[in-house]
C-alpha cells in the first residue's frame, strides 16, 4: 500500500490522476511496481479504463504512466463466483 486517501466521494478523474502521481512518484525512487489491485468497484472500473492497454488482446496489461514501455497488471481482489470457479475448474 502507497497512500490512503479519505474521501467522501470519489471521482474515478481524481482517483486516476492520483494513481499515476504515486506510480511515477515510486519509480522515479527506484521503486518498480508491478500491479495495482482493483476490487472491481464502479469507480475504479471507469480509472481503469482511462488506462491504455499495451495489448489489446490483454487488457490487463496495462502502460506505466512512468514509462509506457513497462507493463502494469490490473489484479482484482474479488470474490469468485461460481460460475468462474467452473470456468477455472474448482
Amino acid at each position: 500500500m502507497a497512500k490512503i486517501l479519505p474521501c467522501h466521494a470519489l471521482r474515478a478523474n481524481f482517483l486516476f490522476s492520483q494513481l499515476c502521481k504515486i506510480i511515477t512518484s515510486l519509480e522515479s525512487y527506484g521503486a518498480q511496481i508491478v500491479a495495482v489491485v482493483n476490487n472491481n468497484n464502479r469507480v475504479n472500473e471507469s480509472v481503469f479504463s482511462k488506462s491504455t492497454a499495451i495489448d489489446q488482446s490483454r487488457p490487463w496489461t496495462l502502460e506505466s504512466p512512468f514509462d509506457s514501455s513497462m507493463a502494469l497488471f490490473l489484479l482484482y481482489d474479488s470474490p469468485l463466483n461460481k460460475d468462474h470457479s467452473q470456468q477455472l475448474g474448482l
